[in-house]
C-alpha cells in the first residue's frame, strides 16, 4: 500500500489557472444561450424530487443558490445555525416561480459530520409524494437541467476515491473505496494511517456500526466492511429511503456523536446500491472534498463540482450570471 500512495498523483487543492475575465464572461454567455431551451424546460417541469441544500455558515450567501428552488418540486435549506433557519423562513417566493412556494427550512441539530441523520429527518417531513431526496452542499455547483435524463429510481453518488489524505507534503486522493475495517493493512498505507485521515477517531465506530448493520439488516453483507467517499452530494430514491433511514440510525448511534458521514454514507449506499449495479449512478463532478474553484469557466465545463469560492466577489457575480443574471435580492 505504501507503493500505491507513492504512485498516487498529487492533486491541486485550488484551481486558479483561470481564463482572462473577458474570455470567461464570453464563454458564460455563450453557454447560457446554448442551454436556454434546456433551462426553461427544466423550470417548466421541475424535477419531482426534494432538494436538501446544506448551509453550515454564511446566511448572507443563501441568495446565491436560491435559483435551485425553480428547478426542484420542493427544496429545503438545512442548517445547524438558527440564524440561517430564520433567514430562510423570512424569504419571499422567487420572481417567476410558478408555484409561488416559500422556501423551506430544517434545523439540523446533530453533529456536522453526521448530517445523514438530518437528511432522513428532512425527507420524512418534506419528501411526501416525491421520487427521492437530493442532498448537496451550498458551495457545490450543479446544473439542474442536466439531471432530467438521470434515473430517479437509482441512487446517485459522487466518484469514488475523492477523499483527501491529510499528511505532510503534497495532497493525494485516498486510493481506496471499500475495505475490511478489521484488516489494518487495508487502510494504513504503509503506516500512514494516524496522519493520513482521522482513522483513530472515526474508523472504530464505523466498523462497529457496519457490523451491527449486517446483523440487523439480513441479506448478503460483510461484517466490518467499511467504505469511504466524497459525500458533498448524493441522491436517495424514495424506494430506498426507509432503509437509508434505518441504517442511518444505526450509524448515528455509534461514536460520540455518530459515525463520520464520509464513512457512514458510502457504507450505507454501498449496502443499498453498490457501484456498478443497475440501482446506482455515478455523477462525474469536478473536484473532490477539499478542492476550491476560483475560475468561472469551470462552472460551464462540468455539470457539477465542489467547491465554489463564494467568499470571492467575482465568483459570486459569475454564479449569479450562471443563472441568467436573475436578480434574487429580496425587496
Amino acid at each position: 500500500m505504501a507503493d500505491v500512495v507513492a504512485s498516487a498523483p498529487a492533486v491541486v487543492r485550488s484551481y486558479e489557472a483561470c481564463e482572462p475575465e473577458a474570455k470567461a464572461s464570453a464563454l458564460l454567455h455563450r453557454a447560457l444561450n446554448e442551454t436556454s431551451s434546456a433551462r426553461h424546460a427544466a423550470m417548466a417541469t421541475p424535477l419531482p424530487i426534494l432538494a436538501i441544500v446544506y448551509f453550515g455558515t454564511h446566511h448572507e450567501r443563501v441568495h446565491a443558490v436560491r435559483p435551485y428552488e425553480l428547478y426542484f418540486e420542493r427544496l429545503v435549506y438545512m442548517s445547524p445555525a438558527r440564524e440561517i433557519v430564520r433567514t430562510v423562513r423570512e424569504l419571499r417566493p422567487l420572481p417567476g416561480s410558478r408555484r409561488g412556494a416559500t422556501a423551506l427550512a430544517h434545523h439540523c441539530r446533530g453533529w456536522v459530520k453526521a448530517t445523514y441523520l438530518c437528511v432522513a429527518a428532512a425527507a420524512a417531513q418534506h419528501m411526501g409524494g416525491l421520487r427521492g431526496a437530493l442532498y448537496l452542499h451550498f458551495d457545490l455547483w450543479l446544473h439542474p437541467w442536466a439531471l432530467a435524463a438521470l434515473p430517479l429510481d437509482a441512487a446517485w453518488t459522487l466518484p469514488a476515491q475523492r477523499i483527501m489524505q491529510k499528511k505532510g507534503g503534497p495532497s493525494h486522493l485516498l486510493p481506496l473505496e471499500c475495505f475490511d475495517g478489521a484488516d489494518e493493512a487495508a487502510y494504513t498505507f504503509g503506516g500512514l494511517a494516524p496522519t493520513s485521515w482521522t482513522w483513530p477517531r472515526d474508523l472504530p465506530p464505523a466498523r462497529q456500526a457496519a457490523s451491527e448493520a449486517c446483523r440487523n439488516g439480513g441479506g448478503a453483507c460483510e461484517a466490518g466492511r467499511v467504505c469511504i467517499g466524497w459525500v458533498d452530494l448524493y441522491y436517495v430514491p424514495s424506494r430506498l429511503m426507509p432503509s437509508f433511514t434505518a441504517l442511518g440510525r444505526i450509524f448515528g448511534a455509534h461514536g460520540r456523536q455518530g459515525v463520520n458521514h464520509e464513512l457512514a454514507v458510502p457504507t450505507i449506499m454501498h449496502r443499498l446500491a453498490p457501484r456498478g449495479s443497475p440501482g446506482h449512478h455515478t455523477l462525474e463532478c469536478w473536484g473532490y472534498c477539499c478542492s476550491v474553484n476560483t475560475c468561472p469557466e469551470l462552472l460551464l465545463r462540468h455539470a457539477c463540482g465542489h467547491r465554489l469560492q463564494l467568499a470571492a466577489a467575482p465568483m459570486r457575480r459569475a454564479f449569479d450570471d450562471f443563472w441568467g443574471g436573475r436578480d434574487l435580492t429580496p425587496s
